[in-house]
């Protein structure tokens, strides 16, 4: 059983705010320049990332294993799932995109 006791969440909290942070601000970037994927999403999803690398972490070390390893993995998950999502953007945007030309004929 995992052992989250107070300490490691003073530890941890900071992290995940600091994640937080970095995706809204990217994600207030994209606002400003009216693009679809905003302050809310970017912010959700960097801390959800954040906080899925450090339970996997400490896990692996709860389990006598270093943590690299199975956080290298969930990163490389988290990449890729973020790829998938932008890949779907731009096709969405691209058939936006030939809509609008559509009807401009």
């Amino acid at each position: 059983m995992l052992n989250y006791d107070s300490s490691y969440w003073i530890d941890m909290g900071p992290r995940l705010a600091l994640a937080m942070l970095a995706g809204a601000v990217i994600g207030i970037n994209r606002d400003m320049h009216h693009k679809s994927i905003g302050l809310r999403t970017l912010g959700l999803v960097s801390m959800a990332s954040c906080l899925l690398v450090l339970v996997v972490q400490q896990y692996a070390v709860q389990h006598g294993s270093n943590g690299a390893d199975p956080a290298s993995r969930v990163t490389q998950g988290i990449v890729s799932g973020i790829g998938f999502l932008g890949a779907a953007q731009d096709h969405a945007g691209a058939e936006i995109g030939r809509a609008s030309c559509r009807e401009r004929v």
